[in-house]
């Protein structure tokens, strides 16, 4: 970035426009430029940085939000997994080595438990591959233009978390629309550039669809009601924007309803998800301690 800085100030320096000498460079994205762009043709070139500088900031703070949502559940899942995956690996084998020697009558949990050992003893590699599959694949198909509409699709839909990501493309896709328009963006263009950062094949063809009936002179809040991927009280509050002359200041309300909704969603997530999951570990951990003392409860009671 500093590099960047640098190199733009020299082109600045040479007569360029900031916005023209942001542009060569591929650190300021074309939401960037775009908005500084609207403030030097409009005289106000300081409010359009602070009001980017204002944005990166809410849309880094909603990033994090939704990183501590994801990453609290995916740690302890993991832990838990890799626990149970050594318990069932190293521990099982050396009781079922003994049990078998004792020639008790083993029950039935016991016996699936074991059975289930000596199958991963065996096939080690294949939870491994699974759970990496389970990883790079959604990963990649996320990256490549053919399949990231249908993941994006699939994330919204998700239990738990589809929520998250639907509120928080929605928070973002508002307060850049917002933030362009407020700018001086003209409403195409920005409608334009907010359904190219969305980061929401959904969302983004719904802004898109905005922009197609902007062009022949539709109105946005009209447009937004037929489209289900927006709320209806956005389309309301579009309506009231169009019809006050103020539409940034609304979006701007919206985005900021959006984000209010978010945090809450995602501290409730969190409450319901430690129990949860303390429940689910419990539960596993009972089970393994079954399969275990309970053929040593019966070899004791077969000695007295």
């Amino acid at each position: 970035l500093a590099e960047a800085i640098r190199r733009t100030k020299l082109a600045v320096d040479s007569g360029m426009a900031l916005s023209a000498a942001m542009r060569l460079r591929s650190e300021f994205n074309p939401l960037m430029v775009s908005i500084v762009a609207a403030g030097e043709e409009s005289g106000t070139l300081i409010e359009s940085l602070d009001r980017l500088a204002n944005f990166l900031e809410r849309q880094d703070e909603l990033r994090r939000k939704i990183i501590s949502a994801i990453t609290y559940p995916a740690v302890i899942i993991l832990f838990a997994v890799f626990i149970l995956y050594i318990l069932v690996t190293v521990v099982m084998p050396k009781f079922s080595t003994v049990f078998t020697g004792m020639g008790i009558q083993l029950p039935k949990v016991t016996l699936l438990v074991f059975d289930m050992s000596n199958w991963l003893v065996t096939y080690w590699y294949v939870p491994p591959l699974v759970v990496g599959a389970l990883v790079v694949l959604p990963v990649l198909m996320n990256r490549n233009p053919a399949t990231k509409p249908m993941i994006d699709r699939a994330k919204l839909k998700l239990p738990l978390v589809g929520d998250i990501f639907y509120k928080s493309a929605m928070a973002r896709s508002n307060r850049t629309l917002a933030s362009l328009m407020e700018s001086g963006v003209p409403i195409l263009k920005a409608l334009e550039m907010t359904a190219e950062v969305t980061d929401s094949a959904p969302i983004g063809e719904a802004y898109l669809k905005l922009r197609d009936s902007a062009k022949k002179g539709g109105s946005l809040g009209d447009t937004a009601r037929t489209i289900s991927v927006f709320p209806i009280m956005i389309a309301h509050m579009m309506k009231v924007g169009e019809e006050t002359g103020q539409l940034g200041a609304m979006l701007d309300k919206v985005a900021g309803w959006f984000e209010v909704e978010l945090d809450e969603k995602v501290k409730r997530l969190t409450s319901l998800l430690e129990p949860l999951l303390i429940i689910v570990v419990g539960g596993i951990v009972a089970v393994v301690a079954l399969a275990i003392f309970t053929p040593i409860v019966t070899a004791i009671q077969a000695m007295m």
